[in-house]
């Protein structure tokens, strides 16, 4: 049985046609190439549970609970499963917390985006989430650079979630002259555009509607930006063409940038991002790309100018991504994993029961 924060059932049958990088439904549709049928939790659907949840986000209580209706899913429908997957921690508290007390026996993996050191309160849920690793037959991370409280080393497990590269060759990539970003979670497009203004670096920004600043108004021509939400194929076709791929992230705790580096591995694109929690890459020392500090105007521009400077070396990055997501970090690598983990838990699980 698999939970998610969002419902991924489009995104699998998109994955499934090519019309998606099957990364971002997580590769579930090949689990059966490993010998598992999975049931995927539907969200939002009308009933009791669904005002629980609404009522509970407004609320924010202080002891994590996770969402009911999921759950409450998942405890009908447990005698179904062999094991339990949840591809994010704001989903399955509950089910942790019955694990430890014994009243669920079958296997709980689940995928941690973001760090648990953070928020409100935080030293005080200590004893939770000792509670909720305990819980945890495994606990799988992006990164090692994201922290886990009261967490079991033995238990804890990296698991690189990579491009889907095929999808990406598809596209038949190449390499143009603009540097291009796209992304809806804690961007800082405003720098970004005023280091391309100063170093007239021709450019193309893709932005939801949240991240408009002042920066957008009187934009060169050769700086082009659209407003709005773009479905992600739309988004891979404009990047395609781009000869370098720019990741703008704000200083931040949280997992942020993560799909936009799959985007610019999977195209063959160097990469000019901040480091962030919940990625663990050294692009600068894997020779695919530059790191440039959050909210850095100076190092935008300087990264700017090397790339309009030395054009070979950028493309020859770009091809050295593509090389890497293809041996060592790719969707294929990250499913086979799930897989590997599924089955030794459920393995083990059985073992025990004999």
């Amino acid at each position: 049985m698999v939970l998610n924060d969002y419902n991924l059932h489009d995104d699998i049958k998109d994955a499934e046609s090519g019309k998606l990088p099957d990364h971002l439904a997580f590769g579930l549709h090949n689990l059966q190439k490993f010998g598992f049928e999975y049931e995927l939790i539907k969200l939002w659907e009308p009933g009791f549970s669904f005002h629980i949840d609404n009522w509970l986000i407004h609320k924010k209580p202080f002891i994590p609970l996770g969402r009911i209706e999921t759950q409450f899913k998942v405890l009908k429908k447990l005698k179904n499963a062999d094991v339990i997957l949840s591809l994010k921690e704001t989903e399955c508290s509950i089910l942790h917390y019955l694990k430890v007390l014994g009243c669920i026996t079958v296997p709980l993996i689940t995928l941690v985006h973001h760090p648990q050191d953070i928020g409100r309160l935080n030293k005080l849920k200590r004893p939770l989430f000792k509670a909720w690793h305990r819980g945890s037959n495994a606990t799988l991370v992006f990164s090692n650079k994201i922290s886990l409280v009261e967490k079991n080393q033995d238990n804890c497990i990296r698991v690189p979630w990579g491009p889907d590269v095929d999808y990406y060759d598809s596209l038949q990539p190449i390499y143009g002259n603009a540097i291009k970003t796209a992304g809806k979670s804690g961007r800082d497009f405003t720098t970004f555009i005023e280091a391309c203004k100063s170093t007239n670096t021709p450019a193309e920004v893709m932005c939801p509607d949240h991240d408009l600043s002042n920066s957008f108004q009187n934009i060169p021509h050769y700086i082009k930006c659209e407003i709005g939400w773009q479905s992600p194929n739309k988004i891979h076709l404009k990047l395609r063409d781009s000869l370098a791929i720019a990741i703008p992230l704000l200083q931040q705790e949280f997992t942020s940038g993560l799909t936009s580096l799959c985007d610019a591995l999977g195209l063959g694109k160097a990469i000019l991002m901040p480091e962030n929690v919940g990625i663990d890459l050294d692009i600068e020392k894997l020779g695919i790309g530059k790191i440039v500090t959050p909210n850095n105007y100076h190092g935008w521009s300087n990264a700017l100018n090397w790339i309009k400077s030395n054009r070979e070396e950028t493309i020859n990055m770009g091809k050295k991504a593509r090389q890497f997501a293809g041996q060592f970090y790719n969707s294929e690598i990250f499913i086979k994993q799930i897989a590997d983990i599924l089955s030794k838990c459920v393995q083990q699980s059985s073992f025990r029961t004999i």
